[in-house]
Formats: C-alpha cells, sequence, structure tokens
C-alpha cells in the first residue's frame, strides 16, 4: 500500500491529489494484468458477490446524479484538484473491490492486510516524530528534520502524508480493531510483533492527531468490538488464548491511553501536575495554536451547523439527484444561509459540506444518500448475520476479522459524519467491502487453468491491451505534469518572473486545454502584463495582452459558468484593466451581477458591486448596494468605511458618524482613521 505515502510538493494539492492519481495508476495496472489473466485462461473471471446489488445502485445513483449535473465536467473528474468523489473515483473504487474479490482467497487476504500494516507501521513512524519537532516531510522538501517547512502547527496535530489531522485519524480508527484480531489469531512471532506494534502507535498517532471526530470514532468502535468480543468467547470458551490476546493488545491501547493522554482525557502526568502546589505567577506559556477556530474564530462546530443548513437547501432546490457529484463548491452558495456572513470564515470556499451524509445528500440527492446508507447497512446486516450466526461454517478467526472490519467502518462512518472522506480511507473502506465478500462467500475451487503457449490471437490480444495500458497510464501521467507546470506557473509569476510563469501556465493547458482554472490563472497573468507593459509605454504590446487577458477569462466562463471563484477573477482582471481601459468598468459591474445570482448572499460580492458603481459615478446606486451589505453583513468593517465616506462627501455626517460609531462600539476600538474621524463629526 504505497498511496498512503505518496505527496508531492510541486503540485498546486500536496496530498489528495497525487494520492487519487497514484490510485488511477494502479487501477489501471490491476485492470491490465487481470484482463491479461481472462485472455491467457479464455474465461471472464468476474465473481459474483453479496454486494454486487448495492455497488450496482450505488454507481448508477453517482452516474444518473453526473449526467443531470449543474457541471457535469466537475462532477466526472471531481472538484479540482482533489478529484477524489468523482465520478471517475467511484468507477475506480469498483474496479479494485471486484479485482479483490475475483482474484483473492482467504489464504491471500492475510497477505494483503499483513502488507496494509506494514504500509500502516510506516506512516506511523512518519507521523510521531513530527509532535516532538521532526517532519520527515521537511527532510526531504528542505533538507532540515524540523517542521519549518509547514505553515501548519503539526507539533500539536500531526497529519504525516495525509495533509489534515481529521484524514490522518480517519485511516488509524479504520485499521486499529482489525489489527487487534489479527495480532490475536497469528502464530508468527515476527507477524505478531508487526501486528501489536503497528496497532499500538496508530493508536499513538491518533492521538497525537488530537482529532475530536476520530476519537469519538474510536470510542464508538471499540465499544462495537468490545461487545463482540465478549460474545464471541461465550460462544468459544475454550479458545481462551484468542481471546487472552486481544485483550491484553486493547489494555496495553488503555495503558498508552493513560500515558499520552487525549482531548478528553488528560494523561497520568497532567494529572500529577494538577495535584502539586502552584508555582509563584510568572509570565503565561505561550500557548500552540491547535485550531485557529479555537483561538478567536467561530467554534467549528457553529460554522458546520450554518454549512450543514446550506446542504439541506440544496437538497431541497435538487431533492432526487442532488445538484451533481462533487458541485458542493458550486450549489452551496446560491442556498447559503446569511448567518454564514457573521462567521470568522465567512469568505472561505467550501467545496464539502464537511459532514460525509450531508455531502451526498446535497449532491446526490436522496438517491444517492439512499444508495450509499444502502450500501453500508447491506455491509453490516451481511457482517452481523456472518458473526453471530453459529450454524454457519465460518471459524472464530474469520468471525474476528469480520467483528474488527464492521468495527473500523463504524468508526470511519462517525468520523466521516464530521468530516468527509479522503482517497486512502476509501480504499480501505472498499477493502472491507471486499475482504468481508470473501470471507461470506462459499468456497469455491477454480479448476486448474491449462498451461499452454499462447496463440496468435492472444498474443495480439495482450498487445492490444498493453498498449491500451500505456495510453491510459500516459493520460494520467499527463494530467499531474499539467497540474506540476501550473504550480510552478504560479510561483514564478508571484515571485515576479512573468515570462517563465507564462510558459508554464501555457505548458499546463497545453496538456489539459479544457481545465477552466489553468486559463483564469492565465488571464490574471496576462492582465497584470498587459498593465506593466502600458506603464512603460509599451501599449501595442499591452493592447495583445490586454486582449489576450479578456479571451482566457472569457474562455474560463465558457469551460465552468458556475464556479463563483472565476467571477470573482474575471471582476479583478476587468478591474485590473480598467487602468488602461476605464470603459472596462461596465463588464465588471455586470460580472458581478452575474456572480450575485449565484450567490445572493456574499457580502463581500455586493461590497465589490458597490465600489464599482460608485466609481462608475453611480454614487447614489452605490450607497444603496453598500448599505444592503452591511445588513447582509453588519460587521463588515471595510463595508461601513466606505459607506460612511461617501455620507461624508454627500454632506450627511450624521449617517456617516452612525457608520464609524458602529464600527468603534461593536467591531474594533484599534482604528485610529475612524476614531479621528468620530471626534471630528461630533
Amino acid at each position: 500500500m504505497t498511496v498512503p505515502f505518496f505527496f508531492t510538493w510541486v503540485n498546486e494539492e500536496l496530498f489528495e491529489f497525487p494520492k487519487m492519481l497514484l490510485t488511477y495508476g494502479f487501477a489501471v495496472l490491476i485492470a491490465g494484468f487481470w484482463a491479461g489473466r481472462m485472455i491467457l485462461e479464455r474465461k471472464p473471471l468476474v465473481r459474483r458477490t453479496v454486494f454486487d446489488w448495492p455497488i450496482l445502485f450505488f454507481v448508477i445513483s453517482q452516474l444518473l446524479s453526473t449526467i443531470f449535473s449543474i457541471h457535469p465536467a466537475t462532477s466526472i473528474m471531481g472538484y479540482y484538484t482533489r478529484f477524489h468523489g468523482g465520478l471517475l473515483s467511484t468507477f475506480t473504487y469498483t474496479l479494485l473491490f471486484y479485482a479483490l474479490v475475483s482474484n483473492f482467497s482467504k489464504p491471500a487476504l492475510k497477505r494483503l492486510w499483513l502488507t496494509i500494516f506494514i504500509a500502516a507501521l510506516g506512516v506511523t513512524i512518519y507521523a510521531i516524530p513530527e509532535h516532538f519537532g521532526h517532519s520527515p516531510s521537511c527532510l526531504l522538501i528542505t533538507k532540515e528534520f524540523s517542521v519549518s517547512c509547514w505553515v501548519q502547527d503539526v507539533k500539536s496535530r500531526v497529519f504525516a502524508t495525509f495533509g489534515q489531522p481529521n484524514w490522518l485519524a480517519a485511516y488509524t480508527i479504520t485499521l486499529i480493531p482489525l489489527g487487534i484480531s489479527l495480532f490475536a489469531q497469528t502464530k508468527k512471532r515476527w507477524q505478531q510483533i508487526i501486528f501489536s506494534l503497528t496497532t499500538i502507535t496508530l493508536f499513538i498517532t491518533l492521538l497525537f492527531t488530537q482529532s475530536r471526530s476520530g476519537l469519538i470514532g474510536f470510542g464508538a468502535s471499540m465499544i462495537v468490538f468490545g461487545a463482540g468480543l465478549v460474545w464471541l468467547q461465550r460462544q468459544h470458551k475454550k479458545k481462551k488464548s484468542f481471546f487472552t490476546k486481544s485483550l491484553g493488545l486493547i489494555g496495553a491501547i488503555g495503558v498508552t491511553l493513560i500515558l499520552v493522554g487525549s482531548n478528553f482525557t488528560p494523561s497520568i502526568s497532567k494529572i500529577v501536575k494538577s495535584n502539586q502546589p502552584s508555582p509563584a505567577p510568572s509570565q503565561p506559556a505561550p500557548v500552540a495554536v491547535v485550531n485557529r477556530l479555537e483561538t478567536g474564530g467561530t467554534d467549528s462546530g457553529e460554522i458546520r451547523k450554518i454549512v450543514w443548513q446550506g446542504a439541506i437547501n440544496i437538497w431541497k432546490r435538487y431533492p432526487l439527484l442532488g445538484s451533481g457529484v462533487e458541485t458542493f463548491a458550486y450549489s452551496y452558495y446560491q442556498d447559503r444561509t446569511l448567518a454564514h456572513n457573521l462567521v470568522s470564515e465567512w469568505d472561505f470556499l467550501y467545496n464539502k459540506a464537511h459532514n460525509e451524509l450531508l455531502n451526498f445528500l446535497a449532491t446526490t440527492g436522496i438517491v444517492g444518500l439512499g444508495s450509499y446508507l444502502l450500501l453500508l447497512g447491506w455491509f453490516g446486516v451481511i457482517s452481523l448475520r456472518a458473526i453471530l450466526n453459529l450454524k454457519n461454517k465460518i471459524n472464530l478467526k474469520d468471525r474476528a476479522i469480520l467483528l474488527s472490519l464492521l468495527s473500523g467502518i463504524i468508526a470511519l462512518s462517525l468520523s466521516s459524519f464530521l468530516g468527509f472522506s479522503t482517497v486512502v480511507v476509501s480504499i480501505l473502506l472498499f477493502t472491507s467491502l471486499g475482504s468481508t465478500a470473501i470471507l461470506t462467500a462459499s468456497e469455491r475451487v477454480s479448476p486448474e487453468a491449462k498451461t499452454s503457449s499462447p496463440s496468435t490471437a492472444q498474443i495480439i490480444q495482450l498487445t492490444i491491451l498493453t498498449i491500451l495500458v500505456l495510453f491510459m497510464t500516459s493520460k494520467i501521467f499527463n494530467v499531474w505534469k499539467a497540474d506540476r507546470e501550473f504550480a510552478a506557473g504560479k510561483s514564478y509569476i508571484n515571485a515576479g518572473y512573468a515570462n517563465e510563469g507564462l510558459e508554464k501556465l501555457q505548458a499546463a493547458i497545453k496538456l489539459r486545454p479544457k481545465e477552466a482554472l489553468f486559463h483564469d490563472q492565465l488571464a490574471n497573468a496576462y492582465s497584470k502584463v498587459a498593465v506593466a507593459l502600458e506603464q512603460q509605454g509599451q501599449s501595442d504590446s499591452s493592447t495583445q495582452f490586454e486582449k489576450a487577458a479578456l479571451e482566457e477569462s472569457a474562455l474560463t466562463l465558457q469551460l465552468n459558468p458556475r464556479h463563483l471563484n472565476f467571477y470573482k477573477s474575471r471582476t479583478r482582471i476587468l478591474i485590473t484593466l480598467a487602468a488602461i481601459d476605464p470603459s472596462l468598468l461596465i463588464q465588471a459591474r455586470e460580472t458581478l451581477v452575474e456572480a450575485i445570482k449565484l450567490a445572493p448572499t456574499d457580502a463581500k460580492l455586493m461590497y465589490n458591486l458597490g465600489l464599482i458603481e460608485i466609481s462608475s459615478d453611480q454614487v447614489e446606486t452605490g450607497i444603496k448596494t453598500l448599505e444592503k451589505t452591511v445588513e447582509m453583513k453588519p460587521n463588515y468593517e471595510a463595508a461601513r468605511v466606505a459607506l460612511g465616506k461617501q455620507y461624508e462627501s454627500q454632506q450627511q455626517a450624521s449617517l456617516a458618524l452612525e457608520q464609524y460609531q458602529y464600527i468603534y462600539d461593536h467591531i474594533t476600538q484599534d482604528n485610529q482613521e475612524i476614531n479621528q474621524k468620530i471626534t471630528k463629526l461630533k
């Protein structure tokens, strides 16, 4: 399992994007070998499973939602740059599921799990040093074994190669129950060491992520797993060794919790310190920033409630099939509540509902959510039936594995209730489904394949298959390469190297001509070059870049007319170019009007519209727009300052004073300019 380790620092998105592309690459290779085996054996090798119908319903729901999506291109590929969650990723996970059940036997499953846990041990070895200020990622990127390469406080909340602590936590809690079962039933000492060590270090990693959703999911999974073990022990009283080992490892996890502590339970060292006399008062120690929202911003729970309400509003607008797979970033802003203007993250882009179930409901409707719940429910029923039915031929070890897989998916589902799934945990989900299908299936012995030299027809088929695999692999590589060129182009532009940046952006577009984000960035770069050339007196060249900027910006909206950020970007481009051609302010105003149709509660759009109207000598209209802006977001300091200045220019001192006084009373008392204006107007 190399996917958990894969991340790059030369792409626009460092973690999920490379992992998704690597998964696509592996899927192509696996499908190629699988198809090659079918060619050589001259028969289809696709095994039927107990999950066929639920998976079929789920895939059909995603397909229908994509067909009727508000932006099908996004629904197919997924939201750029993560891609996970798009229709293509669903097809990929389904392919991997059937490749697993059609080519693996029970003995082979054990080798697969061993591989997964060896990889997991590597992840924990990567993550745990971050808590002590040493990130292997920084060693790779900057050649310094520190955490200086990260903006995030990785010492407080580790994330290894996953990019986000909650994503790493979801990975750990999905595997811990399975690790306990595998440790208890293996007889080889070296495997016992791997499973026990990995399970303990996975738990330590979970604690170091400080993920509340992860700990809640872990707690629930341990309740289910513990209750299941008690029931199994009563049915298999002679298997004392198995239960003794399981309880021993669970006990070791408990001791680890006491020693390390968690968000909900203090460590033993903190308990001891709390009972000691307090030292004399001194300078307060600096507090590490665990979560920005916990140090002055709006509580993350309050923000989630607002976003969840928006998700429900989307579902009401698109009840059956949702707005389209992975289109939450587009549809949310049309149904975003005014309350979102009052939180600290009011101007952030939300491309997920931060609740897996509500995300499915909003983007795929009741059909998509229903099929997803059916798949999980079916998994639960199949697992419980196999665990509890003593009349079947499933032995204790397999029952324990099924119990651990079920417990892991329960943990993952609860964690995703406060977040969303990622590439690695989705692979684990479908691996758990495949493992359950294999463990609960009746033993079927396939006849030995006849070994003979391949015929000419088979050689031709294998050659065509090889060419197809190489072609698809090159396509996947080109997606990665295009993103690398795009990221490099942005870096060059931001650093002031316009020529190099334009060259990289153009190379990215050549590789992926229909990616709207690339054209948007190129349009932005062209606009800046146009203004710079105009200031240098090179009017002819400036005109060419101005025209190119407008064409690229128009093409961006043609490729994706649903993405709010592209309207904002076009507005900035038009305002920038207005330094050359003031008439472009009219187009900027028209663009903002169109953007407000997509996001009617976005106070920043309304604010910028007011400024443009005032700049276009539509002062009265602009004042009304600014008044509407502060109604939408009363604590919008910039909008109140702008409105106050307009009142002053209109000789309406009392109204201007009202705006400035509101800023002083309710927003900030540190704005010296406003304080002076208040004194003057009074």
